[in-house]
């Protein structure tokens, strides 16, 4: 099973090393720290390049992704929207928890927004005036 991805540098290294045929696997192992199996298999293929992963393909395109973005910063009432509106909005078929870590992966979380103070005219003016003062 393979536990570590090796960078293209690296491999481009080794790769290098091994068409120079000055050195041994076990010296490219040496110099590269890359282990012989892993080297044999980049002598196979010839290439630097990383095979094809097989997986899952993502659920919500990356255009569906924007779109909801877009419809989410319009305005404010358009932001507090459930996830399950948001849904039936788009019309997609997917599960709330799918776009709820779509949404945390383009940086929305769900928070309630801290209560601030209300300013009165004569709080900003004392406000300004204290940071003023305060300057240095």
């Amino acid at each position: 099973m393979k536990t570590h991805e090796w960078s293209p540098n690296q491999r481009s290294m080794a790769l290098g090393l091994i068409k120079g045929r000055r050195h041994s696997l076990d010296e490219i192992t040496q110099i590269t720290n890359i282990p012989n199996g892993t080297l044999m298999d980049i002598k196979k293929r010839d290439t630097v390049i990383n095979k094809p992963r097989s997986g899952r393909p993502k659920k919500l395109s990356t255009r569906t992704i924007n779109q909801i973005k877009r419809h989410i910063r319009r305005n404010r009432s358009t932001r507090r929207l459930h996830l399950s509106h948001l849904i039936k909005i788009f019309q997609l078929e997917v599960c709330e928890s799918t776009l709820r870590s779509a949404l945390n992966d383009i940086g929305y979380y769900q928070r309630v927004s801290r209560r601030r103070p209300f300013l009165s005219k004569r709080d900003r003016q004392r406000r300004l005036q204290f940071a003023k003062e305060h300057l240095h």
